[in-house]
C-alpha cells in the first residue's frame, strides 16, 4: 500500500484507503493519530497527502490532487470500495435499499417492531388502547387471558374478526396511536368485558 502518483492524471492505486478528510493545511491531524495510509486533501495548498510511516507525505498537488480528491468523494464507494462518512449519511429513521449494480440505493422507512401489552376490560364502547407503533397497525391479535374465551384479529380496518366465529364486529378505525375495542352492540364480543384481562400484539 502507499503508492505514489506518477505523472499527471494517472489513476491512484486501488489499494490506497479512502480520503480521511479535507480542509486547510493548518488543520491536518497528526499523522500518528490516523489509520495507516490515510489521505488528506489540503484545500488551500491543493496538495494531497498520505500517511506513510507515521508522517504525512505529499503524493500529488495541483489539478491532479484536486481531481483525485473529487473522484474519491463523488463516488458512492471510495477508491477502495469504502464509503466516506458523508457518503453514508441519509435521512433519520430510514434504511438504504440496494438497487443493483450501477444504480443508486433508495431510502425506505425502518420497519416498526411489533408492540404488545395488556389491559383490563371495562365494558365501554370504542375504547382507545395505545399501541405505540407510530404507524397504523396492519394486524392486531387480542386474547382474552382470563378464561381464554375469545381471541380476535384486527386487520387495519374497523372490523374485528373473532377466531372460530364467522361474525365480524365494528369499532373505530385503528390509527397511528390507538386500536379500539368494545363493539357498539356488545363490548364482550370485541375484547372489552369488565372483569377480563386482555393481551394484545400489534404489527405495523
Amino acid at each position: 500500500m502507499g503508492k505514489t502518483i506518477v505523472g499527471n492524471d494517472q489513476a491512484l492505486a486501488s489499494d490506497i484507503l479512502t480520503i480521511l478528510g479535507y480542509g486547510l493545511s493548518g488543520n491536518i491531524p497528526a499523522a500518528a493519530t490516523v489509520l495507516v495510509d490515510s489521505l488528506y486533501y489540503e484545500t488551500d495548498t491543493k496538495i494531497l497527502k498520505q500517511e506513510q510511516a507515521g508522517a504525512w507525505a505529499e503524493i500529488a498537488r495541483g489539478e491532479t490532487a484536486t481531481r483525485l480528491a473529487q473522484l474519491a468523494e463523488r463516488g458512492f464507494a471510495s477508491l477502495t470500495g469504502r464509503a466516506t462518512k458523508s457518503q453514508m449519511e441519509w435521512t433519520a429513521a430510514k434504511l438504504l435499499l440496494g438497487a443493483g449494480a450501477g444504480a443508486d440505493p433508495t431510502e425506505i422507512s425502518v420497519p416498526s417492531s411489533p408492540t404488545s401489552g395488556s389491559y383490563a376490560g371495562n365494558s365501554t364502547e370504542n375504547r382507545a388502547i395505545p399501541h405505540g407503533l407510530g404507524v397504523i397497525p396492519k394486524i392486531v391479535f387480542i386474547q382474552n387471558a382470563t378464561n381464554h374465551v375469545g381471541a380476535w384479529i384486527v386487520t387495519g380496518h374497523a372490523h374485528y374478526q373473532r377466531l372460530n366465529v364467522d361474525t365480524t364486529y365494528a369499532t373505530n378505525d385503528p390509527d397511528i396511536t390507538n386500536i379500539y375495542v368494545g363493539d357498539t352492540e356488545s363490548t364482550a364480543e370485541v375484547g372489552n368485558e369488565t372483569g377480563r384481562t386482555y393481551y394484545w400484539v400489534a404489527i405495523g
